[in-house]
């Protein structure tokens, strides 16, 4: 019977192995073999919910910084757009990257279930999804999402050999094809939430706008 218990000592434990030893950690993991529903629920869902929620948090606390303009604190429909759409991408994008992999794979004559695919997915993201529940102080969270985002790069990559099987000569090329692949499928998925829930800063109301 597969657990999908959410316990946050796990998730806290499993957070500081990646972290700790970026390199080491896909020995364990790989290991594992946690079916795809069982990591959405015990450990995706948890850190994206937490990175979303402080998010939307930062945004009414301390407002979205419009450069020379001011500070721009959105109304509470739009924060709460912000917040769905942000839980939705964080749920969806790791499942189509994962689909991505496997199709990759494939192309360079390798393979990967869908399974460890998801799994070398977000395991990998979790400097971003850590780094994320850092936005409730918005200034904090973009330099913690990009030092995150460097770090993730360095994990993805380390996780190749132990989660997909793809000839060694090939690994640098498979990455980038993976990582390119996964990018644009990212933006489509982002421009598809921001036009739906209308989490785009447009039409703003003046009175939103804090001058500097």
């Amino acid at each position: 019977m597969t657990n999908t218990t959410i316990c946050p000592s796990t998730i806290l434990d499993r957070v500081k192995l990646i972290l700790t030893n970026p390199a080491g950690c896909w020995t364990t993991i790989s290991g594992e073999n946690k079916p795809a529903k069982e990591l959405l629920i015990s450990y995706t869902l948890p850190l994206v919910v937490m990175s979303a929620l402080a998010g939307a948090l930062g945004m009414q606390i301390f407002g979205v910084s419009m450069g020379p303009l001011g500070t721009w604190r959105p109304g509470i429909g739009i924060t709460i757009s912000t917040l769905v759409s942000q839980t939705i991408l964080g749920i969806v994008f790791p499942l189509v990257s994962a689909w991505i992999v496997q199709k990759v794979a494939a192309f360079f004559n390798g393979s990967a279930t869908f399974d460890k695919a998801y799994s070398w997915i977000v395991y990998s993201s979790t400097p971003c999804l850590v780094g994320g529940i850092l936005n409730i102080y918005p200034t904090l969270g973009g330099l913690a999402s990009f030092l995150g985002g460097i770090a993730a790069l360095y994990i993805y990559f380390k996780g190749i050999p132990s989660m997909v099987t793809v000839a060694a000569e090939k690994h640098v090329i498979f990455f980038i094809s993976v990582f390119g692949a996964a990018l644009v499928a990212g933006v489509v998925i982002s421009f598809i939430m921001g036009v739906l829930l209308l989490t785009t800063p447009t039409g703003l109301d003046p009175s939103m706008i804090t001058p500097r």
